[in-house]
């Protein structure tokens, strides 16, 4: 008698599930609760007017109209007032010029309407994120993952980046297909996709960096090739003083000219919403200290970690160097917000379905901590204390530092015996 067709997820191996049908039976719900909500709620109450896309609407309609200033406060405060709402001060537009061009087709709409589109567009880049690491996301732990791909529903900074417009699922993607190239030795095109990410700078550099000290000079010239790209765009779309405005905007967003509450009001940065080394450092410190002394302590504290990040990505694994490199990156970013968290996901499944006590701690706590954040964070204008989510991100990066660390003190042990033998 023949045996019955099994109706669980099939198995390739230990921890991994081969069967994609729960990411699609989950996303379809999924996708009708978050437009349900964004229009009941979001739109309906005016909750979305002051969501993050509200900076990058009128950047879409400053490149069709006037790209030169797209950075320029005054134009972007002008558009921002007549077309979504009328606010104080404007939401800074502080990504590379180039990223404008995927705003331009949303500029057309009325703002509503090009929030919900850029829901929708960000709710189907879910799909090819899933599908480009389809192994990686096939990784099985409890209780986040059940099944495969189901960790991208449980993440909260994916809804947090769905319901402020933002861009970090485009960063996502970005970087899964960044890691398959690289997982498949096409280091070339691992670093020209890369490239592609460098409307958030302060991040593909970072990652390009550490990534080119493990693998080499192709990833390099790949990444060389799409940085010129895109500069080669952002520099005729915006011309000379658009760049200079954007320098300008992106020395602002450091705050090494004063932080207290008026100026983070200002350029709408909250170090303590930070999950980074700076957010972290803000929240201990920055009472204390002067903008220009805590300034050079994070500088001092950024060139340490990213020394011994990049000393010790030589000499990991593959996966365990890009996951270390995007952890590295996220603590040393100087502008980091919940929603960009969406891009540890893939850093987060390369850290395997039973990874060592201290990796598997810090990716629990990476979890839930963003939902415990927000229930405790207070109601109004004050910011969520993100920056607590900075220790799982140490200790996750210590660790695998150390790892790197005991690899080379293991290899000089075994090039030592080899001589005395």
């Amino acid at each position: 008698m023949e045996a019955a067709p099994s109706t669980q997820p099939s198995l390739d191996q230990a921890g991994h599930s081969s069967s994609a049908r729960a990411f699609f039976v989950v996303w379809l719900p999924y996708v009708l609760l978050l437009l349900g909500v964004a229009w009941l709620f979001w739109i309906r109450s005016g909750l979305a007017q002051h969501m993050d896309f509200r900076g990058m609407y009128a950047a879409g309609v400053l490149a069709r109209t006037d790209p030169a200033h797209i950075y320029d406060l005054g134009s972007q405060k002008r558009v921002e007032d007549a077309l979504i709402s009328p606010e104080p001060a404007p939401l800074p537009f502080a990504h590379a010029p180039y990223e404008t061009l995927l705003f331009i087709p949303l500029g057309l709409l009325s703002y509503r309407h090009a929030y919900l589109a850029m829901l929708v567009a960000n709710l189907l880049l879910l799909i090819p994120c899933f599908l480009v690491a389809r192994r990686e996301f096939s990784i099985l732990f409890a209780p986040w993952q059940p099944r495969a791909g189901l960790a991208i529903f449980a993440f909260l900074p994916v809804a947090i980046s769905l319901a402020h417009g933002q861009d970090s699922i485009l960063m996502l993607l970005i970087f899964c297909g960044t890691w398959q190239q690289l997982a498949r030795e096409r280091r070339f095109t691992a670093g020209f996709i890369l490239a592609l990410a460098l409307f958030k700078p302060h991040l593909a550099l970072l990652i390009g960096l550490l990534l080119a000290v493990r693998f080499g000079w192709r990833f390099v010239a790949g990444f060389a090739a799409g940085s010129g790209l895109v500069a080669a765009l952002s520099a005729l779309l915006v011309g000379p003083y658009g760049v200079r405005s954007l320098v300008a905007i992106f020395q602002s967003f450091t705050l090494a000219g004063g932080h207290n509450q008026a100026q983070q009001a200002a350029v709408g940065i909250f170090p303590v919403s930070m999950p980074n080394l700076r957010g972290l450092l803000f929240a201990l410190l920055g009472r204390m200290l002067s903008a220009h002394a805590f300034t050079v302590i994070v500088v001092v504290l950024s060139i340490v970690l990213l020394a011994a990040a990049a000393w010790a990505a030589r000499r990991l694994a593959p996966s365990a160097a890009y996951t270390l490199a995007v952890l590295t990156a996220v603590l040393l970013s100087y502008h980091f917000e919940a929603s960009d968290l969406v891009i540890l996901l893939l850093p987060l499944m390369l850290l395997g379905p039973r990874p060592t006590q201290v990796l598997e701690w810090s990716r629990h706590a990476l979890f839930g901590l963003p939902v415990v954040l927000l229930l405790v964070s207070p109601v109004g204008d004050q910011p969520a204390l993100f920056c607590i989510m900075t220790v799982p991100l140490v200790a996750a990066a210590g660790y695998l530092v150390c790892c790197g660390w005991s690899e080379t003190r293991h290899s000089i042990w075994m090039k030592s015996s080899a001589r005395i033998v």
